[in-house]
């Protein structure tokens, strides 16, 4: 192709993308997992590390970054095969609202609630959220409510939503970041977020939102419970994740992905977690679920006190 893009070092945590010599700056995940994957949609160029950043070159597995062009982390809002110099305004003006300190987020603190599909995870965290007065967000209902605007974004979300497949994270994040700026002030239990370890890096560097992270909420159950509900939720739900041909594919991508940025958050990240044996009925759930998140959250804030 004769469109060129090359990534050069700007500092340990960004890096500055050429394309045909128009430049703007990009973060790059900390702690991804290999293979870094870098991803610019509808680009029939490839993307490569020439020199390698620093904080890349400290891991072999990072050394060397090419990646065919496919929906990912940096999304359709970074590149255009019809403009460059839009794409590069528009990649400039997202990491600008990203790494903005208060440009977007008002919350007071975030917990996440991460569960398999048909764990029960939006159905109790909306059930805790009305006892404690938080706000509760479910990305896939964002997301799901968002494919009615019949918005540039929607046709790619139905695309996943109906594969089973996780939703780019750059459109599941700026609706995140839409919901709590019209929330306001106050506590936020977000459920489906993250999911991936896309999710989980464009997370954590938002500076505005990660601070405000106290810890994850995470529902255990074991898969044939959790069929057994969608396939009874599938009958009325009418949504296009809940079919047959799906749902082993949303199986497969919770565990190979969803639970091990789970770990990693909580090994690597220290990102404190709960957990909640959600196999139990829906009844013997709540019946230990609120004391169980009053005491998690009470350990939280003491750890977090400054010792005298």
């Amino acid at each position: 192709s004769s469109d060129q893009a090359a990534v050069l070092p700007f500092d340990d945590h960004c890096f500055s993308l050429a394309i045909n010599q128009q430049r703007t700056r990009m973060w790059l995940p900390l702690r991804p997992p290999p293979p870094l994957s870098l991803a610019l949609t509808q680009a029939p160029c490839s993307l490569t590390l020439s020199p390698s950043p620093p904080s890349l070159s400290r891991s072999p597995s990072r050394q060397s970054v090419c990646a065919s062009l496919s929906p990912s982390a940096l999304g359709r809002r970074f590149y255009s095969s019809n403009s460059l110099s839009s794409a590069s305004a528009s990649a400039s003006a997202s990491t600008s609202t990203s790494s903005s300190p208060s440009s977007t987020s008002v919350a007071s603190s975030i917990y996440f609630v991460i569960g398999g599909p048909g764990s029960g995870k939006t159905t109790q965290a909306s059930w805790l959220a009305t006892k404690l007065k938080y706000l509760h967000l479910s990305a896939g209902d964002l997301l799901r409510e968002e494919l009615e605007t019949n918005s540039e974004e929607s046709s790619l979300i139905q695309s996943y939503l109906s594969q089973g497949k996780i939703v780019p994270s750059y459109i599941t994040l700026s609706l995140l970041r839409k919901a709590i700026q019209q929330g306001g002030e106050r506590d936020y239990l977000i459920d489906g977020f993250p999911r991936s370890f896309e999710n989980a890096s464009d997370l954590l560097h938002t500076r505005d939102l990660a601070p405000k992270v106290k810890g994850i909420i995470y529902f255990e159950c074991d898969q044939s419970t959790m069929q057994e509900r969608l396939i009874s939720r599938g009958t009325s739900s009418g949504r296009s994740d809940d079919t047959k041909s799906a749902i082993p594919k949303r199986f497969a991508v919770f565990q190979n992905e969803t639970v091990k940025v789970l770990e990693w958050m909580r090994d690597e990240q220290n990102v404190p977690v709960l957990n909640v044996d959600a196999s139990l009925s829906l009844e013997e759930v709540r019946a230990n679920f609120l004391d169980q998140f009053l005491s998690f959250r009470k350990q939280q804030e003491e750890s977090a006190q400054p010792e005298e």
